[in-house]
């Protein structure tokens, strides 16, 4: 009858040795593993993306029609992304000063993938030629990034390429 008491002492005993040993080691890694250096924090702020929109253009929640909607879609989840907005521009040509103000914008950094300008989590995926319309055409979604991956993104480079965000 005593050997029973005695191995659940020591299971549990184990257990919270196991425990502890999970705990400490957690917090071992979270203390002394280089995380985000001190110009980082910034960084992680939230603001609004400084989008410039030319006066025919505005943010909308109406998503395009046909094939654009399907080659936004397909980017932003290939690429992991959450949808904010679009952006509609009444005219071809209040679209191209938008791609022109993009580009030269200097805090909206491009990406490796053509068509695509990052202001620290906001994404904006371009959605290529638009088509003679009568109504407004989309011209780009807004996306955000997760959080997660925008810290991974940043380690390490916020005083580099990202020190443009600050």
């Amino acid at each position: 009858m005593n050997e029973k008491p005695k191995r659940r002492g020591a299971i549990v005993w184990v257990l919270l040795l196991g425990t502890i040993l999970t705990i400490a080691v957690f917090l071992f890694t979270l203390l002394l593993t280089p995380g985000l250096e001190r110009g980082c924090r910034s960084l992680l702020e939230q603001r609004d993306a400084p989008v410039f929109l030319p006066t025919d253009c505005t943010l909308t929640e109406r998503a395009p029609s046909g094939d654009a909607l399907g080659r936004l879609v397909a980017e932003r989840s290939k690429r992991g992304l959450s949808h904010q907005s679009w952006i509609a521009c009444a005219s071809p040509v209040g679209a191209q000063e938008w791609v022109r103000a993009m580009e030269a914008d200097r805090r909206w950094l491009p990406s490796y993938v053509p068509g695509t300008y990052q202001w620290r989590r906001t994404i904006v995926v371009l959605g290529g030629r638009s088509q003679v319309s009568v109504e407004p055409q989309v011209i780009a979604e807004v996306c955000v990034m997760p959080r997660w991956r925008y810290i991974r993104q940043i380690r390490g480079e916020c005083d580099g390429k990202f020190a443009v965000w600050k």
